[in-house]
């Protein structure tokens, strides 16, 4: 089997654990802070089973870490075993989070600004998600492989070097963590569940100019079960995609009728040619996973596409 390639991005509030670790031959992750987050089990929570892609890596396919060893490189690591046999959850007691290993271990870093470090490798390193393929990019990556130490290294630009110095010791000092835990709390305190549909709205608009964010929830709400939307220009010309958001601030055990109200979201397609309903979310922003595992299994959660995004999982929301 050829090698392939991937992107594995960590969470940044505390780089210099996650190096050490490394050094030893484990890459972890963050999310990783409840058992039930354990990616071999059937009970993992909605959050973190959306990740169990990482485990179609294989032995000897190749990784860019960015954020590793610090703030300004990218580190390139290789898979010790099949991810798939190899991956093991443990987490820290002195962390409380990271529960997530990899089996790799480190070959070399770069800076992004190195002169080996191709305009495609820049670019893909701005995904925002937390792990993705990368083998349209094989060559740019081997090319960084066989580069010698100099072209690794970042360019002499006074500004540039300024910049990224001043980056990686703010970066260092914030416990990025810390924060979105911090203010998802003061959130729930100040707002309710009306309130949220704005929040998110705001959030998603500044985070993703090119994409039409609406509140759309009132009297027309029963006919479609959403309160956000959130329209993405397509492929073609004439194309939408859209993803519907149901917002809840119960807290305990959610009604399963919740199902029901945003599966009507279908009524978007109905309305609009050539529109795609690509997501249904319930957004939870009291309410735990723990208390409502009987859900995420229930049938008819699977047979419409649900996902849940429960309290502990808002942290990771790619808004904040």
């Amino acid at each position: 089997m050829p090698r392939r390639y991937w992107a594995f991005r960590i969470s940044t509030g505390n780089i210099p654990f996650l190096w050490s670790e490394l050094q030893q031959g484990r890459l972890r992750q963050g999310w990783g802070w409840d058992p039930g987050q354990d990616l071999r089990i059937l009970n993992v929570d909605n959050g973190a089973a959306r990740n169990r892609r990482m485990r179609e890596v294989s032995e000897g396919d190749i990784i860019l870490v960015p954020r590793l060893p610090n703030w300004e490189r990218v580190a390139v690591v290789t898979a010790m075993e099949d991810w798939w046999d190899g991956y093991r959850f443990n987490i820290p007691e002195d962390q409380g989070d990271f529960g997530h290993i990899f089996p790799a271990q480190f070959i070399k870093s770069f800076a992004r600004s190195g002169e080996a470090v191709t305009s495609n490798i820049k670019s893909t390193l701005r995904t925002p998600m937390r792990f993705w393929n990368m083998d349209y990019y094989a060559e740019d990556v081997d090319h960084i492989l066989e580069a010698d130490e100099d072209g690794l290294e970042p360019d002499s630009d006074f500004d540039g070097k300024l910049r990224s110095t001043i980056e990686g010791s703010f970066n260092a000092a914030f416990k990025e963590r810390e924060f979105r835990r911090g203010l998802v709390e003061q959130l729930n305190r100040a707002f309710g569940e009306r309130d949220w549909e704005w929040i998110l709205v705001k959030l998603a608009q500044a985070r993703y100019p090119s994409a039409q964010v609406e509140s759309v929830g009132g009297r027309k709400e029963s006919d479609h079960g959403t309160d956000v939307l959130i329209k993405i220009p397509g492929l073609l010309p004439d194309q939408v995609y859209a993803i519907a958001i149901q917002v809840k601030d119960w807290t305990g055990k959610v009604d399963v009728n919740v199902v029901d109200q945003i599966a009507k979201a279908t009524y978007w397609e109905d309305k609009n040619k050539n529109f795609a309903v690509i997501d249904k979310i319930v957004l939870c922003v009291r309410a735990s996973s723990k208390d409502n595992e009987k859900l995420l299994n229930h049938p008819k959660v699977k047979k419409h596409g649900i996902r849940f995004v429960f309290k502990e999982d808002l942290t990771e929301l790619r808004l904040f």
